[in-house]
C-alpha cells in the first residue's frame, strides 16, 4: 500500500504574509472603489482628458482634489463638460462629511451654473452643517435656479424655513441674506466656544 501524500504544512510566519496580503488587497479595493465608480461615470477616461491646462482657479473644487492628492477626480472636476463634474459629485458624497463638504462648498463657485445647482443639490443630500455658510453666499448668485436650490438646501440642513423672495432683486434680498450670514456666524461660533469648553462632571 503506497503511502498518502500530504501537503507540507506552512509555517506560522508564512500563513500570516498570506492572510496579510489579502486583507491589504481587500482594504486596497474597498478604498479604489470610489475612483473606479467615477471612470464609470465620467466614461471610462475620455471626459477626463488631460485639461489641467486651465487657467488657474477657474475650477476651484478641481484644484481642491489635486492638492489633497486625488488625482482622478480632480481631473474630473476640471473636465470642460458640466456634465461629467456635476456626475463627480456622486463619488464626492461618498467621502467622508468633512472632505466631502469642503469639495461640494469649492463646486458652489463652479463657473456653470448647472454644476452649482447640482452642487447646492449634493449639499442637501450630504446635510452637513459644515456647508450651510457657504450655501448662504450662493442665495446671492446670479442664476436664480442656484439660489432656491440653496435655500431648499439650507432649510432641509437647518430644519428652518427662511422668509427670502430668492427671485427678487438684489437690492431687496441683500438685507436677509447679511443677516442669515452674521446669525450663522454667531451660531456657529457658539457652537464652537461649548465644544471648547471643559466638560462638567
Amino acid at each position: 500500500m503506497e503511502p498518502v501524500a500530504h501537503r507540507t504544512a506552512r509555517p506560522p510566519l508564512m500563513r500570516l504574509a498570506f492572510a496579510s496580503g489579502r486583507l491589504l488587497g481587500r482594504t486596497a479595493a474597498l478604498f479604489a472603489w470610489p475612483y473606479r465608480r467615477l471612470r464609470r461615470l465620467t466614461g471610462g477616461g475620455e471626459l477626463i482628458s488631460a485639461q489641467l491646462s486651465r487657467p488657474p482657479g477657474r475650477y476651484p473644487a478641481a484644484d481642491l482634489a489635486a492638492e489633497a492628492g486625488l488625482l482622478e477626480l480632480g481631473r474630473a472636476l476640471s473636465d470642460p463638460d458640466p456634465i461629467a463634474r456635476s456626475r463627480a459629485l456622486d463619488v464626492i458624497c461618498e467621502f467622508s462629511e468633512e472632505r466631502a463638504s469642503r469639495l461640494i462648498a469649492a463646486m458652489l463657485y463652479d463657473p456653470d451654473a448647472q454644476v452649482r445647482r447640482a452642487a447646492a443639490e449634493a449639499a442637501s443630500r450630504l446635510n452637513s452643517q459644515a456647508v450651510v455658510f457657504p450655501l448662504i453666499l450662493a442665495l446671492e448668485d446670479r442664476d436664480g435656479s442656484v439660489r432656491r436650490e440653496a435655500l431648499r438646501a439650507i432649510e432641509d440642513i437647518t430644519s428652518e424655513v427662511i422668509e427670502l423672495n430668492v427671485d427678487a432683486p438684489a437690492d431687496e434680498r441683500r438685507a436677509t441674506v447679511e443677516g442669515l450670514k452674521r446669525r450663522w456666524k454667531q451660531r456657529r461660533t457658539e457652537e464652537l466656544l461649548r465644544e471648547l469648553s471643559p466638560v462638567e462632571i
